[in-house]
């Protein structure tokens, strides 16, 4: 119990350092943007503004021609419920059983 607690109150932590970092990172970008030179120099850090690698911005995908497209075949994913219905009801599904198994039960 105490760990859940010191874990949850540490995500709070967490979540509020990630946050004033963004918001000082928001802050001194905005803040670059005014000056000319877009760069400070301190004795012990320099804070610039550098260009990121170019970005695809989508405006409509549908306009997009499709050898831009990568397919992916669907997943096949098993139903065990209509199995499990099946094999009760009579049916032989080859590959599947049923089974029974045990638990531990506290009360």
């Amino acid at each position: 119990m105490i760990v859940k607690v010191e874990k949850d109150r540490m995500a709070i932590k967490q979540k509020s350092i990630e946050r004033n970092r963004d918001n000082l990172k928001n802050y001194l970008y905005e803040q670059l943007l005014l000056i000319k030179d877009n760069k400070v120099k301190t004795p012990t850090i320099t804070v610039s503004l550098k260009k990121n690698p170019p970005a695809v911005e989508v405006d409509d995908v549908n306009l997009i021609p499709n050898e831009y497209f990568i397919v992916i075949p669907e997943d096949k994913k098993l139903d065990k419920d209509s199995v499990k219905k099946a094999i009760k009801d009579g049916e032989e599904v080859p590959g599947a059983r049923l089974v029974q198994g045990m638990s531990v039960n506290i009360k």
